[in-house]
C-alpha cells in the first residue's frame, strides 16, 4: 500500500497474496529483519511449522552418533575400569555380556 511501512522486503506482495511467509519470523527467530526476502506479516491460517535442519547440519549430527559397537566397547572399558578400581586388579569382561545394555 502507498505510504505504509513494510515489515520486510518479502512483504511487498503481501496484499496481492503472492508472498511467502517467513517461518523464522513467525517463531521470533528471523535475524534478517527488514532485509528478509520472506514476508514478516501474519497470514490467515498460519501455524508454527517444523523448521527442518539443513542437510549439512543433519550430516554433522549423524557423524557424531556412535555405533552400537562403539558404545559396547565403552561399556566394557568402563566396567573393567570400575572393577579394577574396586578390587585393585583388572578382571576380564566378556563383550557379549556387555551387549545387554543396548538391547
Amino acid at each position: 500500500k502507498r505510504g505504509s511501512i513494510l515489515a520486510s522486503v518479502g512483504a511487498v506482495r503481501h496484499d496481492e497474496g503472492k508472498c511467502i511467509p517467513c517461518l523464522f519470523w513467525f517463531r521470533g527467530l528471523c535475524t534478517k529483519e527488514y532485509d528478509c526476502t520472506y514476508c514478516h506479516m501474519v497470514h490467515q491460517g498460519q501455524t508454527a511449522k517444523k523448521i527442518r535442519p539443513s542437510k549439512r547440519t543433519r550430516d554433522l549430527w549423524k557423524s557424531q552418533i556412535e555405533s552400537p559397537e562403539e558404545i559396547r566397547e565403552k561399556v566394557v572399558q568402563h566396567l573393567q575400569e570400575s572393577k579394577a578400581t574396586a578390587n585393585g586388579d583388572l578382571p576380564s569382561v566378556d563383550p557379549e555380556q556387555a551387549g545387554f545394555w543396548l538391547e
